[in-house]
């Protein structure tokens, strides 16, 4: 989150995304990209250009996505309702990333987030948790969804 305490580009976001990838394909293994939250809403939308695009990655999981992607941190978006809308419509750009095997794990009391909608779609597994935004703190839950994941994406792996 620090990175995003002074306003980034999507570009220069997406230039620094694919430094890491290219990094982390360097040591061989397989790379997921995805984020909790904000770092959820951001990922797509920095993937969903050119440069770094999802090349390289087996996958992308996102944990409580909302629908708009902001590139700057404010500390009252943290005490605000409901998300404010930006330009940068999450939803729209995983659809973009249609190729790209995606986890979207939501609370069931969400209102907001994209993981319904992505519901039945292809290379799509969206599943609702109890709980809101912190999943009544099941966080064991969300590491054994993403292994589970990550284990079909890549059969045969250990």
């Amino acid at each position: 989150m620090k990175y995003f305490w002074d306003e980034r580009k999507p570009e220069e976001a997406a230039a620094d995304l694919r430094r890491l990838i290219d990094a982390a394909r360097g040591e061989g293994a397989p790379v997921f990209a995805g984020g909790y939250s904000f770092g959820a809403e951001v990922v797509p939308v920095v993937l969903d250009r050119p440069e770094p695009g999802p090349g390289g990655l087996a996958g992308l999981i996102l944990i409580a996505p909302g629908p708009y992607a902001s590139f700057e941190v404010h500390l009252t978006d943290w005490l605000r309702g409901k998300e404010k809308p930006t330009p940068h419509r999450v939803l729209d750009h995983v659809r973009h990333l249609a190729d790209l095997p995606v986890l979207c794990l939501a609370p069931e009391r969400d209102e907001e987030s994209v993981c319904p909608s992505l519901d039945g779609e292809a290379r799509r597994r969206v599943i609702l948790l109890p709980g809101s935004h912190h999943f009544g703190g099941d966080y064991e839950r969300l590491g054994e969804e993403t292994l589970r994941f990550m284990e079909t994406v890549l059969p045969g792996r250990p």
